[in-house]
């Protein structure tokens, strides 16, 4: 009974989230693709776009978008972002560990909404 409580809590954590980002950017109901390209063709792409991805294509679709970036881009998301404000991530030199702190953060900045 306990965990379907805390289930119940998560989705409902989860869709005040989504009420939230809908109504601070209705352009996401109204379907601007420009968004979901966001990180494609611009690295400077603000976290809402990654978010947009995520909740529009999953966590799959967004990876795959990552996948296909280049080292310094996936950099340059993650300083444009604060997902690393210890800086470590500068040295890593592999995209799975960088794309693996941007699906993380992005996981836990959907909770904490």
């Amino acid at each position: 009974m306990e965990k379907e409580k805390e289930i119940i809590r998560k989705v409902g954590e989860f869709l005040r989230f989504l009420a939230d980002l809908i109504e601070t950017s209705p352009q996401l109901i109204l379907g601007n693709d420009k968004l979901a390209n966001t990180v494609e063709c611009d690295c400077s792409a603000k976290s809402l776009d990654l978010l947009h991805i995520l909740l529009k294509e999953g966590e799959a679709g967004l990876k795959q978008k990552l996948i296909n970036l280049k080292m310094n881009e996936l950099k340059k998301i993650i300083a444009d972002h604060d997902f690393d404000p210890e800086k470590m991530a500068v040295k890593w030199r592999k995209k799975e560990k960088l794309i693996n702190l941007i699906m993380e953060k992005l996981r836990v900045k959907i909770v904490k909404k």
